[in-house]
């Protein structure tokens, strides 16, 4: 289904969730030949939607030296030791040895370019990450991006970290693309733009927050905002971008709820509206539960920041000069 049409690299696809990355460099030549996930569920979305079959072990399992030889490395490794919602050990955290583990696979077959993506804490390690790519003769560029300046409507910021072969001598002319792109061509979008209708006309019912969900949301806004603090739900209309969306939408949908106009409560995003806000196409099949869908997109990368950055790195590793405008 997704299969790229004009082969110009070969990339692997570590840590792989629903193939965000996969999406991404498959619109600019990419072809992958090979992809790991650990869980079960999202292994599952990926075959639906790119067939074949993606490897189930740990990456920390994997033999370095049986992965197939490849031109980029991608890799969304687990963010919850960077995140702000998470404990923060950072590299104390032994749930950070798949970075370790996929540095050994960068050892052995030696890519042109490595790509990672996590959460923006991740940068307060970037000593330690420059290091571990010195070490095995890459140089390292990163960028804070956010998916609402690739068309987009999602505030979704996001480290990108870029490894580049110092033995290709093109690390000097990799440029990440830019903040603020919409006059190059990237349109601005809203939540209007994905979204599939107002509750009863086009979204089922379902998706409206029970009256005690709904009490329960605004009295924990309200407790919050009397001790000074901003935390609590998010209320947007169509003319809106979403703020992020996390891991944990499933459970009440607060970082993103909809007031569709109705005079009821307001809803959560569908998963096909989470998957549009997320970048995703239309024709990319959802075959999980609700639940599993929301987890699945809240941990994925957004393809067409994936994509914006294949477009600097394709012309350095491929020799052609430039790479056609996305628009």
């Amino acid at each position: 289904m997704w299969d790229s049409m004009d082969k110009q690299f070969t990339f692997t696809d570590l840590c792989a969730g629903i193939g965000g990355f996969r999406i991404g460099l498959q619109a600019v030549g990419g072809q992958c030949v090979y992809s790991a996930e650990w869980d079960k569920f999202a292994r599952q979305t990926y075959e639906e939607n790119f067939g074949g079959t993606v490897e189930g072990h740990d990456i920390n399992e994997i033999v370095p030296g049986e992965v197939p030889d490849h031109d980029i490395l991608t890799c969304g490794f687990p963010c919850v030791s960077f995140s702000n919602a998470g404990d923060k050990k950072g590299f104390d955290d032994p749930r950070t040895e798949v970075f370790w583990s996929t540095m050994d696979i960068v050892s052995e077959k030696r890519p042109k370019v490595v790509i990672f993506e996590n959460v923006r804490g991740v940068l307060k390690y970037r000593d330690i990450i420059e290091d571990a790519f010195k070490e095995r003769g890459y140089d390292l560029r990163t960028a804070l991006l956010s998916s609402n300046d690739f068309g987009v409507p999602q505030n979704r910021l996001r480290a990108f970290l870029v490894g580049i072969d110092q033995n290709l001598g093109i690390s000097d002319h990799f440029q990440f693309p830019g903040i603020g792109m919409f006059s190059d061509g990237y349109p601005r979008h809203t939540l209007a733009d994905v979204l599939q209708g107002i509750l009863g006309n086009g979204v089922d019912d379902k998706y409206e927050l029970s009256d005690r969900l709904w009490k329960n949301l605004k009295e924990h806004k309200a407790d919050h905002a009397s001790k000074g603090n901003g935390y609590g739900f998010q209320l947007k209309t169509a003319n809106d971008i979403s703020p992020t969306i996390p891991h944990r939408y499933y459970k009440d949908g607060s970082n993103c709820l909809i007031d569709d106009g109705t005079g009821r409560n307001p809803r959560r995003l569908t998963p096909r509206e989470v998957a549009r806000v997320m970048g995703f196409p239309d024709e990319f099949v959802i075959p999980v539960s609700d639940t599993q869908a929301y987890m699945q997109f809240g941990n994925a990368v957004c393809p067409p920041v994936v994509e914006a950055i294949g477009r600097k790195i394709t012309p350095l590793i491929s020799g052609k000069k430039h790479q056609p405008a996305l628009f």
